[in-house]
Parts: C-alpha cells; structure tokens; sequence
C-alpha cells in the first residue's frame, strides 16, 4: 500500500526468517505466490486492476478488549464508536456463514491473502483457530492477523499457528509500562511480553520458526513519540521485523495526538485499486481507514465482492484518486491527516 510505503521504520530484524518464509510459500504455491507478492508491490500508476481483489479486510469482531485512544474504540471518538454500532444493527461478530459465503467467492477467484481483522481483537472469537482452518482450506496463501495480545494463551498460539495463520502482527506502541498504560488503556505490559515471547515459543516448536512471520506495530503519537528511537532495540530480539507507522485521524478530536515533530504527510492511496474491507454485517468498503457511510459500495448479501470491487462508486474513488480530485469528503479528511514522524 502506498501508506504503507512511506512508513518511516519497517525494518526487517530477523531478515533469515522472512527469507525462509517466503521461499517456503512459493516452494508451495509456485508462480501464484510470485505474481501475488509483484501485484502487491507494485504501483497504481501500472494501470492494471486485477479482476478481484488481492486482498481482503475481514472485521471478524467489531469489538475489542482495549481502548487506545488512537484508534475507533479510544476517547477521543465515542461519536465514531455509537455510529459504527448503529450501521452494524447489532452484528458484531461476523457470523461463520458470512465468512463461508465470502470465502466461497474468494476461492472461486483465487484471492491470494486475507486479514481476520479490521478494528475489532480477533482474539476475542471463540473460534478464531477455526476461522483460520476454513481460510487456509480456502486456498488462501497468506492469512494475516492483527492483534494486542492480551488474549494470546499458549493453547490459542498453538491453535492458530497449526490452522495456518502466516502473519501475526502486535500491536505494542510502546517500550515502557508506563507509556503502554496510557497508548493501550485496559492492557497489561508484562503480560503482553510474556505472550510473544511464549507465541514465539511456540511457533519453533511446530514449524521450526518457518512461519508465521512476527511484526511489532507502533503508531506515532504525541503519548509515544519520546520512545520512538528506541523502538527498534528494544523489540530486535522478540519479532521479526518492527513498523513504526504514520499516525491517521479518523477524527478531529484526535489532534491532541499529534506528535509535536510530525510532519504532514500527502499519499497517494492505492488501497482501492487492490483490496476491499468486509464489515461483519456484509458491508464492503474500499480502504482499510474509513468506515464513513458516504464510501459504502455496497453489501456481500445482496451484491458478488466482484461485481463491487467493479462498481461505479468504487471506480470513482479511483479516477478521484488518479486524477488527485478528491472529491469525497472521507477521502479529504484522510488524504490531510496523515502525520509521519522521521526517526
């Protein structure tokens, strides 16, 4: 993705592992993983749209046990959080036979990789290691999940490394107790340490540390930013590789988060051009940043994820994106407010 790009640390730490991983992936899946990899990589600019999605947003659980203030379930966007669970009309855990119907249509295409999370914990579903048997059985090659890892137990690692999940991606955005207090309200420092460090336990146990490849995740806020530069040393020796990301505003009460070195960052969005977000009710958005209603193309029950990634809203999000005429007013909103912090 094109802010994915301008991350200002994505740092491979232990660059052997990612190597062995993916040479495991095409020694399974041949030139479909290759052209995968290339199609992600590659720029909007290359003007070729895939037929269907490369990639695919699940929100499994719209909930989540953590209220960091960056993020839709913090204080700073209590509006944000009572409209989503309006337009959700009470289904916050994505039923087993939505995921069914979508990876029905998903297998049918060949889709190449998913994400079992969006703003919700997918920890949380008591049958997270079976959601993740049915997309690896799917055909699906690279299954990714997002989490705090507060709920990862040694038998829920266990569970979903032997299902198949190839990418565990931690949110931390701290190296201190103190300052994880306060950027993952309702969390437990320790706790969280201890659970990657058993996760990764685990994972030599029973796939030799092949797979699944570990990130440590850590937005640039205002409540983090004196820790950023030693992010890197302090997470070298737990995962894989490290991401300190560009903060994004999903509201204008956010500001105070803000770092004061932040610079103002312009993007070029190509998530629309690559993937789709699948909320639990059906509803399909374009990006993985807005849940805005105005950017709603449409619902899985009553349209094919095909037809909508084709749709007439959908392409034009793209021409406005292009054309850098933006003329939705959630695509404005994140296009200004995009924050990086050079470390």
């Amino acid at each position: 993705m094109e802010a994915e790009r301008i991350n200002n640390l994505l740092q491979k730490i232990n660059p052997g592992n990612i190597d062995n991983f993916r040479k495991f992936q095409i020694s399974t899946y041949g030139s479909r993983y290759t052209q995968y990899r290339a199609e992600w990589e590659s720029d909007i600019n290359n003007k070729n749209l895939p037929n269907f999605p490369i990639y695919i947003n699940l929100e499994s659980t719209y909930i989540c046990n953590l209220q960091c203030p960056s993020c839709f379930h913090g204080k700073y966007t209590k509006d944000l959080k009572k409209a989503n669970l309006k337009n959700l009309n009470g289904i916050l855990d994505m039923p087993l036979e939505t995921l069914k119907h979508i990876l029905q249509e998903s297998q049918e295409n060949k889709l190449p990789s998913i994400s079992l999370n969006w703003i919700g914990e997918p920890t949380l579903l008591k049958d997270l290691a079976e959601r993740i048997k049915l997309i690896k059985e799917a055909g699906i090659m690279d299954i990714i999940m997002t989490t705090n890892g507060i709920k990862l137990t040694p038998q829920l690692s266990m569970d979903i490394i032997k299902a198949g999940v190839t990418h565990v991606m931690f949110s931390a955005d701290a190296i201190s107790e103190e300052t994880y207090n306060i950027t993952r309200p309702g969390g437990n420092f320790k706790l969280f340490l201890e659970n990657i460090k058993s996760f990764h336990k685990i994972r030599q146990e029973l796939t030799q540390g092949l797979y699944p490849i570990t990130r440590i995740s850590v937005v640039a806020t205002s409540l983090n930013e004196h820790e950023l530069k030693l992010v890197k040393e302090f997470y070298q020796d737990k995962v894989d590789y490290i991401d300190i990301q560009p903060l994004t505003l999903p509201h204008s009460n956010m500001t105070p988060l803000i770092p004061k070195t932040a610079k103002q960052t312009n993007f070029k969005c190509d998530e629309p051009f690559k993937k789709v977000a699948i909320r639990p009710n059906g509803d399909v958005f374009p990006c993985c940043s807005s849940q805005s209603q105005e950017l709603k193309i449409g619902n899985i029950h009553q349209k094919s994820i095909k037809e909508l990634f084709h749709s007439e809203l959908m392409n034009k999000i793209r021409t406005d994106i292009e054309t850098e005429n933006i003329t939705f007013n959630a695509c404005k909103f994140c296009y200004k407010n995009l924050y990086k912090v050079d470390i």
